[in-house]
This record gives C-alpha cells, sequence and structure tokens, in this order.
C-alpha cells in the first residue's frame, strides 16, 4: 500500500494518501451545503438590476447571502432589493454608484465599507453595448465608452475592493472575484457588428488570468463566466424578433434559463469551487464547441456548422 506522504501549501499541512480510498473521505464534506453553501457571505454584485446581474444577486440572496446591489438607477434599484428581500433569506442592499467616473468607485467602496468590514464574493457584472455601426462608421466615442466601463472599471472595482476582499481571506478560505464575460469574447460574430464589445469581453478573460495569477496567494480568486444567449435587454433588439430560429440554432435548442447562471454562480463562489482559479466557464449550451464542428444528424450525413 502507498505510504502517505506529507505537504506544506500555504499556512497549512495535510496528510495525502497517494492512493486515497473511500474509506478516507469525509463524508460530511461532499453533500450539498458543505460544497456550495454561501449562508452568511458578504457579496457585491455590480449592474445588479435587471438581466443577469439581477440573476446572480438572487441567486446569493435566496441561498442566505448578504448581497450588496449597485446600479446607477437608486429607485428601481431599490425596488428591485426590495424583491429580493420580500423572499429572503439572505439580504438585499441598494447601492446606487455610477461606476463611469473614478470617483463612483470609490464612493461605492466607502458605502459598502460603511456596511460591512469585508468581501467574501465581488461579481462585476456592470457593462454596456451601446453601439453596433458598421465598421466604416463605428465612432471612437462609443469604443472608448464600452472598453472603459466593460474592461477598464472591472479592474478599477476589483483594485479598489481588495482591502476589502482580502480582509479574513486565505488561500485555504479564499475570497472570490466573478468576471461577467461572454462568449463573444471568444468568437467571432458574424450575425452583427459589434467591434468594442467583443474586444472588451476577450481582454476581460485574459485580466482575469492575469489578476488571477498575481491574487492567489493573497486569499483571492478570480474566475470569469461566458453567457451564451440569455434573454436579457442586452440581447432583446436581435434575439426577440428571431426568437424561434434564433432558439433553433443553439446546440440545445433553447436559450439559457436564469437557473443556467444560477449554478454557475453557486460553484464558483462555493466552498466546491475554492481550487479554481484563473478560468473562463462558459454557460453557453455548447455554443463556443460546436462552431465549425461536423456533426452527423441522423438521415441527413454530415452537416457543416460554421
Amino acid at each position: 500500500m502507498a505510504q502517505p506522504h506529507q505537504y506544506v501549501s500555504g499556512a497549512y499541512t495535510a496528510e495525502v494518501l497517494n492512493a486515497p480510498t473511500l474509506q478516507s473521505l469525509d463524508a460530511g464534506n461532499l453533500n450539498l451545503q458543505s460544497l456550495f453553501g454561501i449562508a452568511g457571505r458578504w457579496c457585491v454584485v455590480t449592474g445588479a438590476r435587471v438581466g443577469l446581474g439581477f440573476i446572480m444577486a438572487a441567486t446569493l440572496v435566496s441561498n442566505g447571502a448578504n448581497v450588496i446591489m449597485t446600479a446607477r438607477d437608486r429607485e428601481s434599484l431599490s425596488a428591485a432589493a426590495a424583491s429580493l428581500n420580500a423572499k429572503g433569506p439572505g439580504k438585499a442592499y441598494a447601492v446606487a454608484a455610477d461606476l463611469n467616473p473614478l470617483d463612483g468607485v470609490l464612493e461605492l467602496v466607502a458605502a459598502v465599507g460603511a456596511i460591512t468590514s469585508k468581501v467574501d464574493i465581488l461579481i462585476n457584472n456592470a457593462g454596456i453595448d451601446l453601439d453596433k455601426s458598421t465598421l466604416d462608421e463605428f465612432p471612437d466615442s462609443a469604443f472608448e465608452e464600452i472598453l472603459h466601463l466593460n474592461l477598464t472599471r472591472c479592474f478599477t472595482v476589483t483594485q479598489k475592493f481588495l482591502p476589502l476582499l482580502t480582509t479574513g481571506s486565505s488561500p485555504t478560505n479564499p475570497s472570490r472575484v466573478i468576471m461577467v464575460a461572454s462568449m463573444d469574447g471568444q468568437r467571432t460574430p458574424t450575425e452583427y457588428e459589434n467591434y468594442a464589445y467583443v474586444a472588451a469581453k476577450s481582454g476581460l478573460i485574459q485580466l482575469t488570468r492575469n489578476l488571477s495569477a498575481r491574487l492567489a496567494r493573497r486569499g483571492v480568486l478570480v474566475n470569469a463566466i461566458g453567457p451564451g444567449v440569455f434573454l436579457s435587454q442586452m440581447t432583446a433588439d436581435f434575439v426577440i424578433p428571431s426568437a424561434s430560429s434564433a432558439a433553433e440554432s443553439q446546440p440545445l435548442k433553447r436559450f439559457g434559463k436564469p437557473e443556467d447562471i444560477a449554478a454557475a454562480i453557486l460553484f464558483l463562489c462555493g466552498p466546491g469551487g475554492s481550487f479554481v482559479t484563473g478560468h473562463c466557464l462558459n454557460v453557453d449550451g455548447g455554443y463556443l464547441a460546436s462552431q465549425g464542428m461536423v456533426v452527423l444528424e441522423e438521415g441527413k450525413g454530415n452537416v457543416y456548422e460554421s
């Protein structure tokens, strides 16, 4: 039988078996609560008023976390937080903030610091997609504004929240940063012209990798989520007019559902995701994997999907 050996990682020592058996496992650590429980965690979600940001905030609150929701529109943000508090069991806080100016970021950090002394989970979801002009007409101003909020501010917000993120965190009890990227940051969209948005989301995935390498030893995990097509305000213009055919074009013949994003968030934010960092988890129903693939359909032979 292989002999146990010792290893040291960070501030703790553990005994590891070369050939672990089921008897050597602690079954108490394999249940849902141990793997995905986030009750009592303090979270910040930017762009949390509607869409995927609201779904993520709702997921966290529904599982007992304290969630500070932020967006620009104070009235609708407060209403969104109230709707989550009506169901609990966690608690939602509405903190209005405009992240475009640096002062807005600093004011948000100060407001969060007045509510909690630490942040366990930061989700950088705020973003815009203002302009789909053609290549010849795409304006510099729109390009810069989209890059600024979708990429630069994800870095700035993470940077300014580091004191709160590292309070009480360690490699064995890491805090989390989740960047909301997109499958469009990993492909070349042909159905619409989207230059600044795809550049920002692609850059965000690389930023995720870079930050993960720098922050791991400070007890902060940095990952991204790459959503596929979900019905939202951002996708409404090009999805809803052809919803039936758009859904049919997906490998799983459907759009993403709130539960799909919720499950991804619970994995990356829960104890079960504590050994994952620098990763982009694509929640796209297999869309990226199917691009350019030769598929076999019964009765149709080879069908090339571009």
